[in-house]
């Protein structure tokens, strides 16, 4: 069985070199079917302080976020069809992008690091 940690991982592999119609589907299967697993995962893993890998890869998250929103004109990425998903994710997957958004991840690094520890203080 995966854990957590490693179905993150997978997760954003499978976000960054996107996802077939059918691909997406089965992922959708899975994710319902671990629901519960998953959502005791999250509950200890609040718990803890983040790891530095966990902040960047949440910084890339949100970078690669505000990215597909800048190429969707503002809109939601869930508000537009499969097709015009897949075609952003192919977009963000080119050279120019990736570099961008390594940059952009590092800089987002700090405050990144900084809102973690404002969560843990409460």
């Amino acid at each position: 069985m995966l854990g957590f940690l490693a179905y993150l991982n997978e997760e954003q592999e499978l976000n960054e070199k996107g996802l077939s119609i059918a691909g997406r589907r089965k992922l959708a299967r899975v994710m319902k079917r671990r629901k519960s697993q998953l959502k005791i995962a999250r509950k200890r893993a609040r718990r803890r302080l983040a790891k530095k890998e966990v902040l960047l890869r949440r910084a890339r998250r949100q970078v690669r976020g505000d990215f597909a929103k800048k190429l969707l004109k503002g809109k939601s990425k869930a508000d537009v069809s499969v097709a015009r998903k897949k075609d952003i994710e192919n977009r963000l997957a080119r050279k120019n992008f990736q570099t961008r958004i390594a940059y952009m991840t590092k800089r987002t690094m700090p405050a990144k690091r900084r809102a973690e520890i404002m969560r843990k203080k409460g």
